[in-house]
């Protein structure tokens, strides 16, 4: 977090987690892509012909974004690193999770 950030009031930031095997084996594909401060995601749909498929890509902008290569290393020093610095110089701040079940919300903090 750089030190001109940390005077801001709110940061959202992804982390997104890995596709399961088993989620693979099901058929099922990986329907979101990180890019730097973006996530795309990728939507199937059926064309009204009711025979071909098309994409839609949905593009949302966000403070930083975290692959599912990225380490818990590098999620705390995006994330929660500065907070955590100036709660011990006495500040307040929080950090708060928030995703489906089985997300890997326990897992990051």
């Amino acid at each position: 977090l750089a030190e001109a950030d940390s005077g801001r009031g709110v940061r959202v930031c992804v982390r997104k987690r890995p596709i399961f095997s088993h989620e693979i084996e099901q058929g099922e594909f990986d329907a979101i892509t990180c890019l730097d401060g973006r996530l795309v995601v990728h939507d199937a749909r059926m064309h009204p012909d009711m025979v071909k498929l098309f994409m839609n890509h949905h593009d949302f902008a966000f403070d930083d974004t975290f692959g599912e290569s990225a380490n818990n290393a590098e999620v705390y020093e995006g994330t929660a690193r500065q907070l955590v610095l100036d709660a011990l110089e006495g500040k307040q701040g929080t950090v708060m999770m928030y995703g489906q079940t089985g997300s890997g919300k326990t897992y990051t903090m």
